[in-house]
Formats: structure tokens, C-alpha cells, sequence
């Protein structure tokens, strides 16, 4: 599996996002699957997937249909906590777990995020 991580082409001050498309790879289920994000180098935090309510850390958002599938872009955005403010640039990584098995399926290289302000 391979993914890209890109800024929306629209960022919004107080809405920081990412879209992130799988590249390569087979469908994945979110019900099998967890996505999680870490920021400068913190400790890696679950994003909720799209079937949940929006939690603290992130937040998935997809097409509705409960799978990742090849070429889709998903936006990855925060929660209620302010995990990247968008006053200086984010060291951000995203690691997918096979949440039956608990493996690694992807992990990301850092990613320098920033709105661009």
C-alpha cells in the first residue's frame, strides 16, 4: 500500500486539513482498519473513522461508502484538540493498523505540512 498526503488547494485558518489519497494497494474496510496521525514527532493518536463521531485528535472523512478504496481521497482533519495551529509548519506522519492483527500496514515518511500563511 502507498498513499500521498497533500493540502486541500483551499486551507481555512482554524481548519487545518489534509487530503490523503491511497496510491496503490487493495481496498481497505475501515471496520478492519485503524488510521492513526503523529505530529512533530509526538506520540502517534487515533483518528476516528468516518462511521464515528468526531473525537478529540482527527478525524476521517471519505465518500461514504465504509471502505478506502484505490485512488480515493479521504480528508484527514483535527478533532476539538489543536493539533497543528498553522502558525509555523507540522512534522505530520500517518501509520495504517490492521486493527485484527494489530500489524503495520503503511507507515508515512514526515510529511511538512503548512496553510501557507
Amino acid at each position: 500500500i502507498d498513499i500521498s498526503i497533500k493540502l486541500p488547494s483551499l486551507i481555512l485558518p482554524g481548519d487545518p486539513r489534509l487530503n490523503v489519497q491511497m496510491s496503490q494497494g487493495d481496498d481497505l474496510n475501515w471496520a478492519q482498519v485503524n488510521l492513526q496521525l503523529s505530529v512533530n514527532e509526538g506520540a502517534y493518536i487515533q483518528c476516528t473513522t468516518p462511521q464515528e463521531t468526531i473525537g478529540n485528535n482527527c478525524h476521517l472523512t471519505d465518500d461514504g461508502d465504509n471502505v478506502w478504496a484505490f485512488a480515493e481521497t479521504i480528508t484527514l482533519s483535527e478533532g476539538s484538540d489543536d493539533l497543528c495551529d498553522g502558525s509555523s509548519p507540522c512534522d505530520v506522519r500517518i501509520k495504517i493498523i490492521d486493527s485484527m492483527n494489530g500489524n503495520i500496514i503503511y507507515e508515512s515518511n514526515s510529511v511538512l505540512v503548512s496553510s501557507g500563511e
